[in-house]
């Protein structure tokens, strides 16, 4: 793939994925072999002083960072970047969002709603083509063991899984450009990732992962495989609205998962338990549900008790959309990336 003179606006730059989707633009993806020549790249950050550092990580990049509190911006500097610019050489990519607020539930509102909003609507005005990136939690899980696709309804999954769906509608409604892609990424991992990741590989390796019942399935999508969708959707004449899954090329049972972490840290002569998880009843796991469904009528969240009551459950999805649509092919996997995460 190839890009040239193209200007694109990444909200969230210094989030996980959007970090990630710098990394594919400035090269880092390896394995993709798509080509950036004059583009210009306008991040989009929270808070300017912590994106001194970050912004040496890209010094083959044409890279402009402006602070912008989506929840209540200023985007003069922004609207001065783009004047006189043509749409057509514009691409506004939102990855900005929260999953797992520190408390309240009403961060959600603000962050993937009402600052999604405002994102959109400068987004309508400049440019011809948008890039939302959405997740699996407006669907909630899987029934009957049949994967998502893109004629599967929406089913949101308490707060995050509402929040997401309204910012769906919201885009929808929002964009009038035809060329708006949404991309439905399940499970993230990958490089920049957060803490809480690096915690769940170390629980694995001890041990210590939970898992409730047999057959519970999960897909996973690389980060670097999002990245590359977002440029393929990109690439897309269509003049139509896409809605699409976006995972690695197959999903991955709990067991799995775990036993493909625990041989990573074999090989980095690093001991483990035999047996990289705890066997747990279904019913333990739909007891922290109880729980967070209750802590979220009152407003109130905590990531182990909603991480522990969703474990007993299958999110997994099929990628056949994006694969005819946008040309899709994902080339990394969690079998063959584990080792540069843990």
């Amino acid at each position: 793939m190839l890009f040239s003179n193209k200007t694109f606006v990444l909200s969230g730059a210094n989030g996980w994925l959007g970090k990630s989707v710098l990394d594919y633009i400035s090269g880092s993806a390896e394995r993709y072999q798509t080509k950036f020549i004059d583009c210009n790249v306008i991040a989009l950050v929270y808070n300017l002083e912590s994106t001194i550092n970050f912004s040496s990580n890209y010094d083959n990049l044409n890279l402009t960072c402006l602070e912008v509190d989506l929840i209540n911006p200023d985007f003069r500097l922004l609207e001065s970047a783009l004047f006189n610019r043509d749409k057509n050489d514009i691409i506004f990519i939102h990855s900005a969002g929260l999953v797992h607020p520190k408390l309240f539930c009403k961060e959600w509102k603000s962050i993937n709603e009402l600052g999604s909003r405002n994102f959109f609507k400068i987004a309508n005005h400049f440019s011809s083509h948008v890039v939302v990136i959405s997740s699996n939690s407006p669907f909630g899980t899987n029934k009957d063991d049949r994967p998502f696709d893109e004629e599967t309804e929406y089913n949101p999954f308490l707060g995050y899984g509402r929040s997401k769906w309204r910012m769906e509608l919201l885009a929808l409604n929002e964009i009038s450009s035809p060329k708006l892609t949404i991309l439905r990424p399940p499970w993230f991992y990958g490089p920049n990732q957060p803490v809480r990741q690096a915690k769940f590989y170390e629980m694995i390796r001890k041990g210590h992962f939970p898992i409730f019942g047999n057959k519970i399935f999960r897909s996973k999508a690389h980060v670097y495989n999002i990245a590359h969708a977002i440029f393929c959707s990109i690439l897309n004449q269509r003049q139509q609205v896409l809605k699409l899954w976006i995972a690695d090329n197959r999903p991955y049972n709990m067991k799995e998962i775990s036993e493909i972490v625990s041989k990573a840290w074999v090989r980095k002569g690093k001991k483990v338990q035999i047996r990289g998880y705890v066997q747990l009843p279904s019913a333990i796991s739909e007891l922290f549900y109880i729980c967070d469904y209750i802590l979220q009528i009152f407003g109130l969240y905590n990531t182990s008790v909603h991480v522990l009551g969703e474990l007993n459950k299958s999110i997994f999805c099929k990628i056949d959309g994006a694969k005819n649509l946008i040309n899709y092919d994902p080339l990394y996997s969690l079998d063959d990336s584990i080792d540069e995460l843990i």
